[in-house]
């Protein structure tokens, strides 16, 4: 059944499904994540590797390396190193931007100079940071712009972490679809 609903939106065959609410709750494992986030050091010539290691309730755990960069007076490197961060629920469409604080594994010195490297240096498509929040914006890294005529019908939108993964939940409604061509006739 699901795999029909997923037909018919593709299609734009939304004719029976106007009216309908649909609830969907997608996990999103480590492995998931971690496909997602590869642009960001695929594309990016100081970003040697990023790599989610662990998801728990709490928190996320990742390791991160970047090549030694010069920065005039000094020279900065991370080689395997371990940042936690914690999960923001402000995962919303069209944006769908992961907001990640970042609780350890990086010193208030260390955060401003990765600050001034995405802005200056390594620019990464979607991927910015502000104090301790670092954002990943999947819209700008991913085609999700191809999927419009679903996402915009998201409502009620949640990032949950569980146990070793995330939990995104939303709504699909299809009941404006129903006003819109009310209003149309």
């Amino acid at each position: 059944m699901l795999q029909r609903l997923f037909e018919k939106i593709e299609k734009h065959e939304y004719k029976d499904l106007k009216g309908s609410h649909i609830h969907l709750t997608l996990p999103i494992h480590k492995n998931v994540l971690n496909h997602l986030i590869r642009p960001i050091y695929t594309d990016s010539e100081y970003i040697e590797h990023i790599e989610i290691t662990d998801i728990n309730t709490q928190d996320i755990s990742i390791k991160v390396n970047i090549f030694q960069i010069n920065l005039g007076i000094k020279q900065f490197e991370l080689v395997d190193r371990i940042i936690r961060l914690r999960v923001i629920d402000a995962f919303r469409h069209p944006d769908f931007t992961l907001q990640f604080q970042i609780l350890e594994g990086l010193n208030r010195v260390e955060r401003k100079l990765i600050d001034i490297l995405l802005t200056r240096f390594l620019t990464v498509k979607g991927l910015t940071m502000d104090g301790d929040v670092l954002f990943v914006n999947l819209s700008e890294m991913t085609p999700v712009e191809e999927y419009a005529h679903i996402t915009h019908l998201m409502k009620q939108e949640s990032l949950k972490m569980t146990y070793h993964k995330l939990v995104y939940q939303f709504d699909l409604d299809f009941r404006k679809m129903g006003k819109k061509k009310r209003e149309e006739v």
